[in-house]
Parts: structure tokens; sequence; C-alpha cells
């Protein structure tokens, strides 16, 4: 893995931002993707995080919404699932319409089903349009841009260099990136 001049990660022939990489192990072993699972739950067993729905989602991503994507007009679980299978990238912050993979209603972009009220994520940010149901400590830096996982109170956004870095570093003394 590499970064690039403008702080993305090249990761074999795919270009992917920070923490959001995918890899082999979202492959079967035959070789094939894994881009939809449902795992439907037995009514008599409780589900491990005890909602009582069924757990829907994908390799990359537990959530309750698959994307409308606009590149393509094709319906994906998120847009790792969409490179695997397309021969273009597909930019999450282009959608504009969800199916809830509960009642399977196409609807805007919004946290919650508009006809079955589930949520589609444990955590949502509408700014990245992400939604995951599997706790990570994610959160929104506004000043990357972007969603990060390890929780925002085990982080500081250094504005010089222009990253999300340890807190402790700031505690510790921070030495910028001289760009100059």
């Amino acid at each position: 893995q590499t970064s690039s001049p403008n702080g993305r990660f090249l990761t074999g022939d795919k270009t992917q931002k920070g923490n959001e990489t995918s890899s082999d192990s979202d492959r079967t072993p035959s070789g094939s993707s894994t881009a939809m699972t449902t795992n439907t739950v037995d009514p008599k067993s409780s589900p491990a995080d005890g909602s009582g729905q069924k757990r829907i989602g994908c390799a990359h991503y537990k959530r309750r919404a698959k994307f409308v994507t606009p590149c393509c007009n094709k319906t994906y679980m998120c847009r790792y699932c969409h490179d695997e299978h397309e021969s273009h990238y597909f930019n999450r912050r282009t959608v504009t319409q969800l199916i809830c993979t509960e009642c399977e209603t196409r609807q805007r972009v919004q946290s919650e089903c508009e006809k079955c009220g589930v949520r589609f994520g444990k955590y949502t940010c509408l700014v990245c349009n992400l939604f995951d149901d599997e706790e990570k400590d994610q959160y929104h830096c506004d000043g990357c841009g972007i969603c990060r996982v390890g929780g925002k109170d085990r982080f500081f956004h250094c504005e010089v260099c222009n990253m999300c870095l340890p807190l402790q570093l700031k505690i510790d003394g921070h030495r910028t990136i001289n760009l100059c």
C-alpha cells in the first residue's frame, strides 16, 4: 500500500481512501465475490445484536439499505461491491436513492426507511452516505471530509497537516509537516 500526493492509498489497481479498503478476504474460496449476503435470523433465537431483525449486508458492511448507483442505475450493497462487478468506479457521495432491504422501498437517502421505519445502520453519515450496523467507533471528520473508525475522542484533526492523528500526539507535542 502506497500513498499518493492527494492523500489516497493505492491498493493493487484501485485507489481507496484512508481506512476504507477491501481485501482478497472478500472472495470465497472458489474465487467468486461475496457481494451481497443475507443472513436470516431463526425466529426461535435472537440475533447477536438483539434487534430481532434479519442481518443484511455484504462482506464489507452490515446495513439494511442498498445503493441505487447513478453511474449505471444498478443496486449494490456498497461501493466496494459495485467496483468488484463493474468496469468503472462508484463514488457513494453521488447516491440520491436507496432501497430498503426489509421492505424493498426505493427512496431518497435518509437514515430510516420512510415505509417500514427500519434504521439503515446504527452508524449513519448523510454527508458520506455511509450506513453501518457494526460498532467501529465511526465518526465523520469535517476537516478530512470522510468518516473514520477508532473514536472521535481518540483523535484530533491537525489543520496544518490536514489529517487526523492520535490524541496522544497532541498531548505529547505534535510536530507538523513542513511542506515548504
